[in-house]
């Protein structure tokens, strides 16, 4: 398995926009100057809770040379899942771990900034 972060390593093209449609209209076609294969993982945005939409590579229906030199167009389908961007760190850019680490570093802060609560004892 290997992780690919979209417009980094893949250039999504087309993908479902509504999360609960993603395991039903679960193609996703990309350009991408790697090789892919089953098992791979193409992240896309990540979100506020520090986690990833991933699409897990479960079929290639279609992969021929693309319009763009050097460049694959895949035609795939996908399981989609969120994942925790920090279990995934360490096979990231350098780009994306220093925004992971940020992201964290705010949770924290807000965390910090919420007050305690006390209960009262009846």
């Amino acid at each position: 398995m290997r992780v690919f972060e979209n417009n980094q390593n893949v250039h999504m093209m087309i993908w479902e926009t509504n999360p609960r449609k993603r395991n039903v209209n679960n193609v996703v076609k990309f350009v991408s100057d790697n090789d892919h294969q089953v098992g791979d993982k193409i992240l896309g945005q990540l979100t506020g809770d520090i986690s990833f939409s991933t699409y897990e590579i479960t079929e290639i229906i279609n992969e021929r040379p693309s319009s763009s030199k050097g460049k694959k167009y895949y035609e795939v389908v996908t399981k989609w899942y969120m994942q925790n961007a920090v279990d995934l760190k360490d096979q990231l850019s350098t780009v994306t771990q220093n925004r992971i680490d940020r992201m964290v570093d705010a949770l924290e802060k807000e965390k910090e900034k919420q007050p305690k609560v006390y209960h009262k004892k009846q």
